[in-house]
């Protein structure tokens, strides 16, 4: 009875931690302590391995920024051109 309850609090444990890393990457933290206290920690090493949000929406500011990269959503635009709505050429 007593390494259940062990197990239970670790399971508890991961799933605070897995919340918590979710937060700081940029995810739902509600999403991710409900999968830590259903996978235990198999979701915390699923969590780990997930791209930073945060990092990468800073990165792209401070390239935009810099002229580095094109600004995000103002890139070229989709042009039509007389053989995308033309049927002659299929």
């Amino acid at each position: 009875m007593e390494a259940l309850f062990v197990l239970g609090v670790l399971w508890l444990i991961s799933g605070a931690f897995c919340g918590e890393v979710a937060e700081q990457k940029g995810y739902s933290r509600a999403t991710w302590v409900f999968a830590g206290f259903l996978f235990g920690f198999i979701a915390l090493i699923a969590v780990a391995g997930l791209p930073d949000r945060k990092l990468r929406k800073y990165l792209r500011q401070i390239g935009e920024k810099q002229n580095a990269i094109e600004p995000e959503g103002r890139g070229k635009e989709w042009e039509p051109t007389p053989s995308d709505w033309s049927d002659d050429e299929k």
